[in-house]
């Protein structure tokens, strides 16, 4: 992977060629790697799309459920559309950490980001919840979309 993120450095690349390396590195679970890419992109002035946070979170989110939470703080920041893909990965890194609390945030900023809340992600939402704490999980589906409840209605019954 190393070798990758020297070949990256060698030659120009772009944000597609970024984004597959960004993609190979979540594959293999090899976030340093990812990190180094993703910095290097940073140094080439090299714009990073949603494709290339999705990856670059889903890297991260094996490492540290921060990591993956800056990663939507830099979308903010760099107006860069956040999708389902996206807000999965850092939810699978909040629950994986225990992290109730950035889970309830993640669902306010995903609403402010304008991204539906569907049936996937609200039942990824509310299982990562702490049962013991059932008002957390209840404030996830108030925020979960129509559609999304009735997807996630759909798929239980």
């Amino acid at each position: 992977m190393m070798q990758l993120v020297a070949m990256l450095r060698l030659f120009q690349g772009n944000v597609v060629t970024y984004s597959a390396a960004l993609a190979a590195c979540a594959d293999a679970a090899q976030w340093p790697a990812a990190c180094q890419l993703f910095w290097n992109m940073v140094n080439a002035s090299v714009e990073a799309n949603t494709v290339t946070f999705g990856a670059a979170t889903s890297a991260f989110a094996a490492a540290d459920w921060r990591l993956a939470m800056s990663m939507l703080s830099m979308m903010v920041q760099e107006a860069v559309r956040i999708n389902t893909v996206v807000l999965l990965a850092a939810l699978e890194a909040c629950a994986s950490a225990g992290q109730s609390e950035s889970i309830l945030a993640l669902s306010t900023e995903m609403s402010d980001a304008g991204v539906p809340i569907d049936a996937e992600t609200c039942s990824a939402m509310v299982a990562a919840c702490d049962f013991r704490r059932p008002r957390r999980a209840a404030m996830l589906l108030a925020t979960a979309s129509e559609d999304g409840l009735r997807q996630l209605r759909k798929a239980v019954s």
